[in-house]
């Protein structure tokens, strides 16, 4: 009888220990820790500040809040109509001469 568990134990233990399993594991807790990874990277990024926007597009603060309200009321994102503005300074115009 010992013999016998004792031979299903060590059966089981090198069923666990055999190649295939070692390797589905392995890559199962490398998947599971770089996903874990990732999610904490995401999760320290913070969105910018008005300022730090403005300073990204060269504009002083109150200029871009001006530039944002405008995009808003023609239904557009910022960065949407600050392609269109430079396409318009690209054609010749110039907002500050009209």
């Amino acid at each position: 009888m010992f013999r016998a568990v004792s031979f299903c134990i060590l059966r089981f233990i090198f069923l666990i220990l055999s190649p295939p399993f070692i390797m589905e594991r392995f890559v199962s807790l490398t998947f599971l820790t770089l996903s874990l990874l990732l999610l904490a990277g995401c999760a320290t990024q913070k969105p910018l500040t008005e300022a730090e926007q403005a300073a990204q597009y060269g504009m002083t603060v109150d200029n871009f809040r001006e530039q944002k309200a405008a995009a808003a009321r023609m239904g557009m994102s910022f960065e949407e109509h600050m392609k269109t503005m430079q396409g318009d300074s690209s054609e010749g115009h110039d907002m500050n001469n009209m």
